[in-house]
């Protein structure tokens, strides 16, 4: 079964799925910028039904911190 999570980072910062694993960062990931963090924030919240909040964001810093926090806002599927 596909990745949800890492789809919708490969939509979004326009990159193969291939470069992307639990530990990917935007100090591992070029077009993982600033912009690409609030684009990709934006999709979390539309794709998942839920609103980050801004201690989230902070938070967010690796595709496995980014799990963590979706599941504690209970989308069970990532």
């Amino acid at each position: 079964m596909p990745d949800k999570l890492i789809t919708l980072f490969a939509d979004v910062l326009h990159i193969d799925e291939a470069r992307l694993d639990e530990a990917s960062s935007p100090d591992s990931i070029e077009e993982w910028d600033s912009v690409a963090a609030m684009t990709l924030m934006a999709a979390f919240e539309h794709t998942f039904g839920i609103r980050l909040t801004t201690r989230d964001f902070l938070t967010m810093r690796s595709i496995t911190s980014i799990r963590d926090v979706l599941r504690k806002k209970g989308v069970a599927d990532v």
